[in-house]
């Protein structure tokens, strides 16, 4: 799936509930427009076919950030826990 880069942003900052601004560095306009991966090669070599559309991926994906990051502010926030690794 082709997806320009700007509305890759504005889908991620919808998925993520992300409430910043935004800040596009128009001194470099020579970035990469538009995203689009070549798949055919995988294909080929070992029957490879993406099943999964880019919103649902990118939201399990995010799901996961989200939960390894609560982990590991419980983690860091637990000072029992922290001791109870520190004796064991």
């Amino acid at each position: 799936m082709e997806i320009s880069i700007r509305n890759l942003v504005h889908l991620i900052v919808q998925l993520t509930r992300y409430e910043g601004e935004v800040r596009w560095d128009t001194t470099k306009p020579n970035g990469q427009p538009r995203r689009a991966l070549d798949t055919s090669k995988a294909a080929r070599l070992f029957d490879f076919r993406a099943r999964t559309p880019l919103e649902e991926g990118l939201r399990g994906t995010i799901a996961w950030y989200e939960e390894i990051r609560r982990r590991r502010a419980v983690t860091c926030e637990d000072p029992v826990g922290e001791t109870a690794r520190k004796r064991g």
